[in-house]
């Protein structure tokens, strides 16, 4: 995988293990920036760990489901809570403040990550048979909320395009690239 997901924070940017650059001087720095913005104290608002949250069950059936599975490796189809609430929202600053709020809903029923063209197109029709909405996931920043989750009652399937990084073909005189979505 180009990225290794579960290293990443699922409710904000960067990773799991970064390191505290801040340290000691973390309360200085933010008793600082109120007053250099002209507001009063910030708020304590710890962020909500992702056990303490409750996400709505998929509504995946189990023949809807290993349907899917049918169309990918088995490493390929995930419900578990960590991808559902990592590919619930994006990185804009209002998915920011609900992710950090533990605001999930609503969050994908599924992730699955294709690794081929062909598995696409089997998804897309396994999609328009069931009635499932896809949502298509690149690096995940969406600050515009393209990547989430949308209220709907069909279930949702978050089709996480990070395995499909190859470049196909590159055309060195029309300077001309052709990539697969998650390169």
């Amino acid at each position: 995988m180009t990225i290794e997901r579960a290293k990443l924070r699922w409710n904000g940017w960067g990773w799991i293990d970064a390191p505290d650059l801040l340290g000691d001087r973390a309360v200085l720095v933010w008793d600082w920036i109120p007053k250099v913005l002209g507001g009063g104290p910030l708020p304590g608002t710890p962020a909500k760990r992702l056990e303490d949250i409750e996400l709505p069950p998929t509504r995946l059936s189990a023949p809807e489901l290993n349907a899917l599975r049918d169309i990918f490796e088995q490493s390929a189809v995930h419900t578990d809570n960590y991808e559902r609430a990592f590919h619930a929202r994006g990185k804009s600053f209002p998915d920011l403040i609900a992710l950090r709020a533990g605001d999930l809903a609503p969050c994908p029923d599924a992730v699955v990550y294709p690794t081929s063209k062909e598995e696409c197109l089997a998804l897309v029709a396994w999609a328009a048979e069931n009635g499932a909405v896809l949502v298509p996931f690149g690096g995940g920043s969406s600050v515009v909320g393209g990547v989430n989750t949308p209220k709907t009652g069909s279930f949702v399937v978050c089709v996480d395009m990070t395995l499909m990084d190859r470049v196909l073909q590159i055309d060195e005189e029309a300077l001309v690239a052709r990539v697969e979505a998650g390169i």
